[in-house]
């Protein structure tokens, strides 16, 4: 619900926070481009989400929106994940699909 309420304030009118949801899930289970998303989210069922309305533009918004909302994110997703996570980590992920060199 926080997160959804940082992006309530942005100027877009798409749902950010179900389309960064999809991406992120689309990263943990199946990892592909924008594009790639929308053919792979044709082959899953999320509750609350019609597949066949996410376009590509709504995707690329969406990361717009969490670049210009970067530090309320952080604060938000830190504040979460803080109470589940030990200091001394063991695992992190990154993801560098889009490093190249």
């Amino acid at each position: 619900d926080r997160l959804r309420q940082v992006f309530r304030r942005t100027r877009h009118t798409i749902d950010i926070e179900a389309l960064i949801r999809v991406m992120v899930l689309n990263r943990l289970c199946d990892p592909d481009s924008k594009l790639g998303v929308l053919r792979w989210v044709e082959t899953v069922t999320f509750p609350g989400i019609m597949a066949e309305k996410i376009e590509h533009h709504q995707l690329l918004r969406a990361m717009d929106a969490m670049v210009e909302h970067q530090d309320e994110v952080d604060q938000v997703l830190a504040g979460l994940l803080r109470p589940m996570v030990d200091q001394d980590l063991a695992v992190v992920f990154y993801d560098m699909t889009t490093i190249r060199a």
